[in-house]
């Protein structure tokens, strides 16, 4: 989404990091052009970037520093000495069982209560300084599991967040989706405060969407899951734009943003992709599916990815074509 490139499974994945981010991303790009350019993302990827400065979001908690890294360290050492079998029950998408067990039923878990406590910090401490222009890319981490958290940002009840609660899975993420809106739609009121809404350009998207929280029983059940996360939101209000908010079809993707960007500002630019205002059928996308794992992080390449190609409206069955299983080179 910051570069426009693909990751085909080719070349290790550090290696496309540094290309794709160090050299050719949209927060360098407009460094370049006299912008003042800032994120706060993931520390994995702040390193990457060297006009740009970036910000890593674990700088921001209102939990006491010292007691979430205590518990992170045991957590860690727990999940290195498990067997193999267990590791899961240590670390399961995104949750850490200690952090759960000793901090979670006070607070919501690490990656929720950062994002709170930017979104908390941008609303209070936010100003306007001098005429340069600014790019900024915020990464709140929702709605990510766990699922711990309701449509005003107030932790849920330990029994709804349980196996319980569980059974409605689907449910309880679109009450944390809705507060990851309320967070971006928090951010857009502080711009209007500030009086600089209306000349922004401003990006609201996703990594990916979602689908039915079940195992893969059947195709369609499988279809219904990819459809779901290859749809993520992805709102674009243009600067100095009036008139009401449309709902588009343009058959648009991830990919396409840089060249967006560049594009309404009036920057030439070598981005892939079009403008997503401009994407129109027939055009072909691709998605490439595979199923994350945390140990992942570590690995130089993804396990394989399965290609679907996307010829038509997203949502129907018959716009989809299976592709190539691209593997790791031998």
């Amino acid at each position: 989404m910051l570069s426009g490139e693909m990751y085909y499974n080719q070349v290790e994945r550090t290696r496309f990091l540094d290309t794709a981010l160090t050299e050719r991303s949209l927060p360098e790009f407009l460094a370049t052009r006299g912008y003042r350019s800032n994120l706060v993302t993931l520390r994995q990827y702040c390193g990457f970037f060297e006009l740009a400065s970036c910000q890593r979001i674990g700088d921001f908690d209102d939990v006491d520093s010292k007691q979430t890294e205590s518990v992170r360290l045991y957590d860690l050492a727990l999940f290195r000495y498990s067997p193999h079998y267990a590791k899961q029950k240590v670390y399961d998408d995104h949750v850490w069982l200690l952090e759960s067990l000793l901090i979670s039923d006070s607070a919501a878990s690490g990656m929720q209560r950062r994002s709170l406590a930017l979104s908390r910090l941008l609303k209070r401490d936010s100003f306007v300084e001098g005429e340069e222009p600014t790019f900024k890319f915020l990464h709140f981490m929702l709605p990510h599991k766990p699922l711990m958290l309701d449509e005003n940002c107030e932790n849920l009840p330990k029994r709804v967040r349980t196996a319980e609660g569980a059974k409605h899975d689907m449910e309880l993420y679109k009450r944390q989706a809705r507060c990851a809106l309320k967070l971006a739609i928090g951010v857009v009121d502080t711009m209007r405060e500030l009086d600089v809404f209306d000349q922004s350009l401003i990006v609201i998207t996703a990594d990916h969407g979602t689908g039915p929280r079940k195992q893969f029983d059947s195709v369609n059940v499988f279809f219904r899951k990819s459809v779901g996360r290859a749809m993520p939101v992805l709102l674009i209000k243009p600067p100095h734009s009036d008139g009401p908010y449309s709902v588009s079809s343009n058959p648009s993707t991830l990919t396409d943003i840089p060249k967006t960007i560049t594009d309404l500002l009036g920057l030439e630019s070598e981005y892939p992709g079009v403008s997503a205002f401009e994407a129109a059928f027939p055009r072909e996308r691709h998605y490439y599916h595979y199923v994350w794992w945390y140990s992942y992080r570590k690995q130089e390449y993804l396990p394989p990815l399965q290609e679907f190609i996307i010829d038509g409206p997203v949502a129907e069955r018959d716009s989809w074509t299976l592709g190539r299983l691209l593997t790791r080179p031998e």
